[in-house]
């Protein structure tokens, strides 16, 4: 049985969540998978909301917010304990 990561990626603020979100479904011919939930408390208390995705997402969700000057203050890789 191999483990599943999910990679979260925090914020400021919901406002760069959202601005993020929007960032992302604006982007044509992706495939780049993603939800917003709550960030998980061992990572940050910074925002309360982040986006969770796919490890394989990284690079292109960090050049999305660098070209839409969107700041990320922290990406983590966490064990799905759910799969």
């Amino acid at each position: 049985m191999s483990i599943r990561y999910n990679l979260y990626i925090t914020f400021p603020s919901i406002h760069d969540v959202l601005a993020m979100e929007k960032a992302l479904k604006s982007v044509r011919d992706t495939s780049i998978r993603f939800e917003i939930v709550p960030t998980p408390q061992s990572l940050t208390k910074s925002c309360s909301s982040c986006i969770k995705t796919d490890e394989q997402n990284k690079g292109a969700i960090l050049e999305i917010a660098r070209k839409t000057h969107i700041p990320v203050t922290g990406v983590y890789l966490m064990e799905d304990k759910f799969s």
